[in-house]
């Protein structure tokens, strides 16, 4: 839902500033960054305290539904990336490239199904379903930097990877020091500090511009 709010809000932006010949990658940079911080820190904090919470949740909770759990969860990170270059995409009237790469993606993804299900049952579709999501978001980010010259820059990806660091040592602290007596207390608690500190980490004052809407008009 997150992601589709996102894609609601940034498809007249993207549209308009297409129309009006307008630079759509600060936009586009500044709503990865913001679904990022946040997806990333929920990935990274659910990975760690993955056992935990699904013991907490089922009475059938284990080790291989706590895994189940850790592939789904880091689909998020792909399926987050795909509502902000596909919206793009759709923005800029790129409807048949787009198309095709979901066409490829429910073929690929029906053959892994195929492969991995009979392998490793519910673990293989959870499997399955992480591949396909991170190939369609390469696809779709190759799209929008061949088309429109929109990706991720270095910069970016330094930074991201620096996040998901910074995430897994406040999430480690947390469920080593706090786990104990708070439970999966512990788990809000290294989210909070993982989401606060990516988001501010990751705002740099040309975003800060884009995020007060001051250079764009409706």
């Amino acid at each position: 839902m997150i992601g589709y709010l996102f894609a609601s809000l940034l498809m007249p932006m993207y549209a308009r500033l297409l129309k009006v010949g307008g630079d759509v990658k600060p936009l586009a940079h500044l709503g990865l960054q913001i679904i990022w911080s946040g997806a990333i820190s929920l990935v990274v904090c659910t990975i760690i305290f993955r056992e935990n919470i699904m013991t907490s949740l089922y009475t059938t909770g284990s080790i291989y539904s706590a895994n189940i759990l850790g592939w789904v969860i880091v689909s998020f990170i792909p399926v987050s990336g795909v509502y902000i270059f596909s919206t793009l995409l759709v923005a800029q009237g790129s409807l048949r490239e787009l198309n095709r790469v979901y066409v490829w993606g429910v073929l690929l993804n029906l053959g892994l199904n195929l492969w991995l299900i009979p392998l490793h049952k519910a673990l293989g579709a959870a499997e399955a379903n992480c591949i396909t999501q991170i190939l369609i978001f390469a696809a779709q980010l190759y799209l929008c930097n061949k088309l429109m010259g929109v990706g991720i820059t270095w910069v970016q990806a330094i930074k991201f990877v620096a996040m998901a660091i910074l995430s897994v040592g406040v999430a480690s602290l947390s469920w080593v020091y706090l786990l104990p007596t708070l439970n999966l207390w512990a788990f809000l608690v290294a989210l909070a500090g993982c989401g606060i500190t990516a988001f501010v980490g990751t705002l740099d004052q040309h975003s800060r511009n884009w995020f007060t809407l001051k250079r764009f008009k409706f």
